[in-house]
């Protein structure tokens, strides 16, 4: 199941033109944040350094984590509803929309908040790849080794779906 939600996980990106109202601030975070990032991947394929910035390295680091994002938000959710419902979410029985409105409003909140990780995943997706292939040359082996290990790491959790969050979500 979450391999199948992760061949379209680039593609909830395109949430943020359909599924959005474009009323809210809110909602032009992950258009501003895949607009910024290819900016960045832009700028720095055409003026390259001799010298990568710490940064970029960070800033590299942080976006490899792109595949686990929605699962953070689906923990703190998860957790929510164990602390009033006293169990563990189970997939097909808990389904995360019938308890919307009936848990707490932090519940809510959190419901909310992973949609908009899910976009930001997408969108951080399309950034790690556009800055890495941009500033490739200016990485070193070790750095790109770190960027590549961190991704595969953070795809062999999101395919374990620890706890079943990802399965539960797309209940």
């Amino acid at each position: 199941m979450a391999f199948f939600s992760l061949m379209f996980l680039p593609f909830r990106v395109l949430n943020i033109f359909f599924g959005f109202t474009f009323t809210d601030v809110e909602d032009f975070t992950p258009l501003l944040t895949l607009f910024g990032g290819v900016v960045c991947a832009t700028l720095i394929s055409r003026f390259p350094q001799n010298k990568v910035s710490k940064q970029l390295v960070l800033s590299m680091i942080l976006l490899s984590f792109w595949p686990i994002l929605p699962n953070i938000g689906l923990y703190f959710m998860a957790r929510e509803l164990q602390s009033v419902h006293g169990s563990w979410p189970q997939v097909m029985v808990d389904d995360p929309k019938n308890w919307f409105g009936h848990v707490s409003p932090r519940f809510d909140s959190l419901f909310h908040l992973v949609n908009y990780l899910e976009a930001f995943s997408g969108a951080w997706m399309v950034v790690f790849l556009a800055l890495f292939f941009a500033a490739k040359s200016q990485f070193s082996t070790n750095q790109r080794r770190l960027f590549i290990g961190l991704t595969v790491f953070s795809l062999f959790v999101f395919f374990l779906d620890p706890g079943n969050l990802y399965a539960w979500w797309m209940d």
